[in-house]
């Protein structure tokens, strides 16, 4: 028998789906979505045009006032990321009737998308970070030189396939890059940050360097506080707003925190509010949510990523669909909906300040 989805639109699906996702995925709480609506395609890019600043010049009096140039910077947010969802309508008369069934189609397809979402921003984020503001345990035993596809090779050095996510910077760079691929004790690759081909040049040989958090730190419930203070006062330090300011955490570094002497006695205050969208309270001037989708592991070290909305730019729709009716389709007699989910991130230059990570073990 032919099948109608009647009230069960793709468009309704897709508006359910968002609604879903934003309600219950932490995306919405660590990145900043404006830029949202310019999406139309998969492909889109979005330009980002961030304000240049304005300097202020010394006076004295009747002298000729001088103009500022403005001269804002644009940066492209690419809608790279592209996922489909398909699924099989049977009890049509019952969709029809039952709104819950929606939001229960919703809820199944909220749980592998947020999945992806999350994992995708948390990985982002923590290679983005300016290299001032990444803590961990770091390297700079021997000398280096690099060629032109970012293979740096080392005399005097002992590299680890631990040091992979580290972030790397030699003499004569004017910019950090992220460790990506370890070969030997004295070879390893890197990348510009945030993934890209390596465009520092030619380092010659003999040059000084060093790898912020090439190895994890080991967090106790004694010092997971100290630590916490000093993502926030990097942060600072990169003259970050005070306002806003949140960490991504897993359930180790949860429970370490329950049992830190610093936030047993602010219990009740910390938790008034927050429970329910997934944070577990304030401490350190920093808003703390919890996801097990934090990068890495307990062996090599967990990325804990720390920063304010205005860090990421994040960019979601969910675009394509449709529906196919069962009289469309030759072998089967079921409806289905299908749809197109793309999303994109930016971590602008002149924002990879306002964040910091902590590669620690629990």
């Amino acid at each position: 028998m032919a099948q109608n989805l009647g009230a069960f639109t793709p468009t309704k699906f897709a508006l359910q789906l968002v609604k879903t996702l934003y309600n219950k995925t932490i995306y919405r709480m660590v990145t900043n979505t404006k830029y949202e609506g310019m999406i139309k395609d998969s492909g889109d890019t979005v330009t980002i045009r961030t304000a240049a600043k304005i300097n202020l010049s010394p006076y004295t009096k009747g002298m000729t006032l001088v103009s500022q140039e403005l001269n804002p910077t644009s940066e492209e947010l690419k809608i790279d990321q592209e996922y489909y969802f398909k699924f099989i309508v049977d009890d049509v008369d019952k969709i029809q009737n039952d709104i819950n069934a929606m939001d229960e189609y919703s809820d199944n397809a909220k749980e592998d998308i947020s999945e992806l979402i999350d994992t995708d921003i948390l990985t982002y984020a923590k290679d983005n970070v300016l290299k001032a503001n990444v803590i961990g345990g770091d390297y700079a035993t021997g000398t280096v030189a690099i060629d032109s596809a970012g293979v740096v090779t080392g005399t005097g050095t002992t590299f680890t396939a631990q040091m992979v996510g580290g972030h790397f910077q030699a003499t004569g760079h004017t910019t950090s890059y992220v460790v990506v691929s370890f070969a030997s004790g004295t070879s390893i690759t890197i990348e510009e940050l945030g993934g890209g081909t390596y465009t520092g040049g030619v380092i010659a040989g003999g040059t000084a360097f060093d790898i912020a958090a090439a190895t994890p730190l080991a967090l106790t419930k004694s010092n997971i506080y100290s630590y916490l203070v000093e993502l926030d006062v990097r942060m600072s330090e990169a003259l970050t707003p005070k306002g806003g300011r949140f960490i991504v955490v897993n359930s180790r570094f949860e429970g370490l925190l329950r049992n830190a002497p610093e936030f047993i006695p602010a219990v009740e205050s910390a938790y008034k509010g927050v429970v329910k969208e997934g944070g577990i309270g304030r401490i350190a001037n920093l808003d703390v949510y919890c996801s097990e989708l934090v990068p890495g592991d307990n062996t090599d070290g967990f990325y804990f990523w720390a920063g304010t909305k205005e860090y990421m730019a994040f960019a979601l729709q969910i675009l394509k669909t449709a529906v196919v009716p069962s009289n469309a389709n030759a072998n089967e007699f079921n409806d289905t909906c299908k749809g197109l989910v793309v999303w994109g991130r930016k971590v602008c230059n002149g924002n990879r300040g306002r964040a910091a990570v902590l590669r620690a073990t629990v």
